[in-house]
């Protein structure tokens, strides 16, 4: 399902994501779009958050998350540039 997200390939396309989006709850999922455990994410996600916009974000393709132990599934939800935690 990763396929139907829109994809942010860098540090700054994640950063301009966050800065651009003000009206709006921004979902971030990190992992990889072949993971089961992301696609079940996305499937459930996609359902729930009709108005959240949702981003995927590929962990080996950024070198900044390449060395963080994040998690395949794991979402980070932003709302005016502020991190929420659920």
């Amino acid at each position: 399902m990763s396929y139907l997200l829109p994809h942010l390939h860098s540090g700054w396309a994640i950063d301009q994501a966050i800065l651009s989006e003000e009206e709006r709850l921004l979902v971030i999922r990190f992992g990889h779009g072949w993971d089961e455990t992301c696609i079940q994410v996305d499937i459930h996600t996609m359902g729930v958050f009709d108005n959240w916009l949702l981003h995927d974000v590929d962990i080996p393709t950024i070198d900044v998350y390449k060395s963080m132990l994040l998690k395949p599934g794991k979402m980070v939800v932003l709302w005016q540039f502020s991190e929420c935690f659920v």
